[in-house]
């Protein structure tokens, strides 16, 4: 059975209102208040005036909650979409490597995810067993694969069958059910300033924290429009 979106994120928000505790939030900053904004602007202004901006793109800007938590603002329709992805796979935090995300606003307006510290080339090695620069050839290499375009590399990396023919490395396989489940690019899986290490029971764990472009969120709002040839062509 289809699932409308707007029950999708209804369920989203009571499988994470079930399980997290709320934010912090700073004195001064009510939370009734913000969600009752009516449109982006009048949302990014007030939490602006209220939180310390860490990040900003084309669609989101991020604010520091408080130890544990950040919070995302849309800015426009992007950001909208973006959010949604990612409230989607934070739900399933457990099963992907991704920071946790708290709560989302109606439509994606916001959302709250899990503070992480930003991770260093040398974390990928130090944590996950493998160095930042293998990651991304076996990535992208098991993406052209996937594809049917593996011919365009020329060859599979050095580590290709270590890594991942062998499925022996666990964060190798928690990134590549990511991208296959969600249809994501390897841009941000493979980026390292979209990556973060977390706690998790005592031990630390990188984590994606921008993980909303999915290949259909591009499509829809960032590829070019291809523009109808003239009548006659």
């Amino acid at each position: 059975m289809r699932v409308k979106k707007a029950e999708l994120i209804r369920l989203i928000k009571e499988a994470i209102a079930a399980e997290l505790e709320e934010a912090t939030y700073p004195e001064g900053f009510d939370l009734q208040a913000f969600k009752a904004l009516p449109n982006f602007k009048s949302r990014l202004e007030y939490v602006k005036q209220r939180l310390p901006k860490v990040a900003q793109g084309s669609a989101r800007a991020v604010f520091i909650v408080d130890d544990t938590t950040v919070l995302k603002v849309a800015m426009n329709k992007k950001g909208l979409a973006q959010n949604e992805v990612e409230a989607d796979i934070g739900r399933h935090s457990d099963n992907y490597p991704v920071a946790k995300v708290f709560e989302v606003g109606d439509q994606g307006a916001w959302l709250e995810m899990e503070r992480a510290v930003k991770a260093k080339p040398s974390d990928f090695e130090r944590i996950a067993g493998i160095k930042l620069k293998d990651f991304q050839e076996v990535v992208l290499y098991w993406q052209l694969e996937r594809k049917g375009k593996a011919a365009w590399a020329g060859h599979a990396p050095e580590k290709y069958d270590e890594l991942v023919s062998s499925g022996d490395n666990n964060f190798i396989n928690s990134v590549i059910l990511l991208i296959a489940d969600y249809d994501m690019g390897q841009g941000d899986t493979t980026r390292p300033s979209s990556w973060g290490v977390v706690n998790r029971n005592g031990k630390p764990e990188l984590v994606l924290v921008d993980f909303g472009l999915t290949n259909a969120v591009y499509n829809d709002y960032y590829a070019p429009k291809k523009s109808p040839k003239p009548y006659g062509y």
